[in-house]
């Protein structure tokens, strides 16, 4: 006899499955240049020291290739009845932005990787290991039937729910 998924009875006051914490995580992993621009902005208070980070400048073309997983999670913070409908769109695509952004992080790594210098083991060893926790993500949001559930949730609105009532 099969086990159901204990995970699928954890559900928010609007009756959808909660985000895992899992899956927060791996979204901010795929959104990691935006956080660490905002980290740097936010603790530069003048002492400059959070803007060395950003020496080369803030990293445009990388921060664009990961609108994609940024708009996911804005959409899953905007989980609620009341959110748009383009937003509920953009979350049951959630899996399919994800998997761009991580294409995208992969081929800005392996971009990173061509042109960095011999020498810079450090930075060739945090650009492999980076690739290789977003191939994990990948993998775990198309494989996870979980989190194939938990992208094809988000609460109805009021109205909805009460045409789907009455029918």
């Amino acid at each position: 006899m099969a086990r159901m998924d204990e995970r699928l009875l954890n559900v928010n006051q609007h009756g959808v499955l909660r985000v895992p914490a899992e899956l927060w995580l791996a979204l901010c992993l795929l959104c990691r240049l935006w956080l660490l621009v905002l980290f740097a902005l936010l603790s530069s208070r003048g002492g400059g020291y959070s803007m060395a980070v950003l020496a080369g400048g803030i990293p445009w073309v990388g921060m664009a290739c990961q609108l994609p997983a940024l708009s996911v999670l804005a959409a899953g913070l905007a989980r609620v009845p009341s959110a748009p409908v383009w937003t509920a769109w953009l979350w049951r695509q959630g899996r399919v932005m994800m998997t761009l952004t991580i294409a995208l992080n992969l081929v800005l790594s392996g971009s990173g990787l061509l042109e960095s210098d011999a020498w810079e083991v450090r930075s060739r060893l945090v650009l492999s290991s980076l690739s290789i926790l977003d191939v994990a993500v990948a993998w775990a949001i198309w494989t996870s039937p979980y989190l194939r559930q938990v992208f094809a949730e988000f609460p109805r609105a009021k109205r909805q729910q009460e045409e789907g009532r009455s029918s």
